[in-house]
């Protein structure tokens, strides 16, 4: 039998103009003053997979500009957008009827577009306490349930409002989702989901004694009920001299909308040794 094969080259740049983070002294120079960031990242993707009578050989561009205000009185805004351009490979299927002409390829969810990836406005009312309002990225701790599919060109970002916030060595992350926006675009229905969805993640740092961390996460998905899950877990990391381990445990189950009535388990243990010039890791 043969196995799907994938070939995935990544080359990035980056060009930046502004000025150090400081505080402006009032609302114009806050918006004038700030962090422009210009970069560009090709991506090369092969895949030869059963069922299919052609292989897939997909070659994008994505660009991204952003633009970040200064601070004024604890406020900044962030705007971001990304524009992904094939450049002369498209033998491929960017996915979820992106491509209706090219259903012989393989998937390579990599499609055309330009989209704003990034808005909001962040208010910090005191160090490592603030709120989060508008389009924003979200990625929790390895993103094995609420990340950016950062891999792909087209980012994942949602539409919330979310706080962070810290006392002592703890630290907490709270967020209400009203919209994701998925990896295959504007263009499709499939590229973007209404939700009304709760995140809620809780660490704390103990001295030489490792991070716990606790997770609740209730996604209602409104326009996939597949989607919809209610998963909760907790996950501890530390290290002794040179050797370092972690151990995570979670339980999710079908929530809100879903038609599907069923429980899962998850569970990760990893380990690691660090030599003096390299580090042996394994999970």
């Amino acid at each position: 039998m043969k196995n799907k094969k994938l070939l995935a080259m990544t080359i990035c740049g980056l060009l930046q103009a502004g000025s150090a983070a400081t505080a402006a002294d009032n609302l114009m120079d806050a918006f004038s003053n700030g962090d422009a960031s210009l970069s560009f990242r090709y991506r090369y993707e092969f895949v030869d997979q059963d069922g299919f009578s052609k292989d897939a050989n997909a070659s994008t561009l994505r660009t991204r500009l952003n633009y970040k205000t200064e601070d004024y009185k604890g406020f900044t805004f962030f705007i971001e957008a990304d524009n992904v351009t094939e450049l002369f490979i498209d033998d491929f299927n960017a996915g979820a009827g992106n491509s209706p002409g090219r259903t012989a390829y393989p998937v390579v969810a990599d499609p055309e577009g330009t989209e704003l990836n990034q808005a909001w406005f962040n208010f910090n009312f005191s160090q490592g306490n603030g709120i989060k309002v508008g389009r924003q990225r979200i990625l929790l701790d390895n993103q094995r349930f609420v990340g950016g599919v950062g891999w792909r060109q087209n980012e994942q970002t949602y539409d919330a409002v979310s706080g962070s916030f810290k006392l002592g060595a703890s630290k907490l992350f709270v967020a209400y989702v009203d919209h994701v926006n998925r990896i295959f675009g504007d263009d499709v229905p499939a590229g973007d989901h209404d939700n009304n969805t709760y995140l809620v993640n809780w660490s704390n740092k103990f001295a030489n004694a490792g991070k716990l961390t606790l997770y609740y996460y209730d996604i209602n998905n409104k326009d996939a009920a597949a989607f919809s899950t209610s998963t909760f877990g907790a996950k501890y990391a530390g290290s002794m001299n040179a050797f370092n381990y972690g151990i995570e445990l979670a339980s999710q189950s079908d929530a809100h909308n879903n038609a599907v009535n069923y429980s899962a388990g998850y569970l990760r243990l990893d380990g690691g040794y660090k030599f003096e010039k390299a580090t042996l890791f394994g999970g």
